[in-house]
């Protein structure tokens, strides 16, 4: 009984970590070589996809997949919620967010989506979009700490079928504007 590695020890080593890895990052993210897994392989390898860990109360731990979309020439790493419980919690509880980020909600229908700030702790831009073409802006939407804790409502006037939140000032900063079409 020595004290070197010999390969069983390496391979349960190996397999820890990938236990550890899929304790975080969740067992759906093996459903992501399913039918789209090509697709997604292919973002990740030329560079479009990139991976960022966040925490917050109520969904604990977890990964995001962040992908580069180009916006007027500028680079916009993009978090996409589609599930109830992400739409749900959206930036809520978040420290913050870099300039360079937004998270997209793709929302289950075409309707009139009514966003608040509930448990926001900084300034975003609200983005609604219908086809990838911007259809209302809502910009520099206040924290609740800015509107004596009350969380500020708003409801657009056009049908969407996403949301896009930025950082305070960023719909300025990509130029965007209602009739531009944004490829996700």
């Amino acid at each position: 009984m020595g004290s070197s590695f010999t390969a069983w020890k390496v391979a349960i080593i190996l397999f820890c970590c990938a236990a550890f890895g899929l304790t975080l990052i969740g067992w759906q993210a093996l459903s992501a070589f399913g039918d789209q897994g090509r697709s997604y392989l292919d973002d990740l390898v030329n560079d479009r996809v990139t991976w960022s860990f966040r925490y917050n109360e109520d969904e604990g731990s977890r990964f995001s997949t962040l992908r580069r979309v180009v916006v007027h020439g500028q680079d916009l790493m993009v978090e996409t919620v589609d599930d109830e419980a992400g739409i749900k919690q959206g930036l809520s509880d978040r420290r913050s967010m870099h300039n360079d980020e937004g998270l997209l909600f793709v929302m289950p229908n075409v309707d009139i989506h009514t966003f608040w700030m509930y448990h926001m702790l900084f300034p975003i831009d609200m983005v609604w979009l219908r086809d990838g073409v911007i259809v209302e802006i809502a910009p520099n939407m206040p924290p609740p700490s800015e509107t004596a804790g009350i969380p500020k409502t708003y409801t657009p006037e056009a049908l969407a079928d996403m949301v896009l939140e930025l950082t305070a000032g960023g719909a300025e900063r990509y130029g965007m504007k209602v009739g531009d079409k944004l490829d996700f």
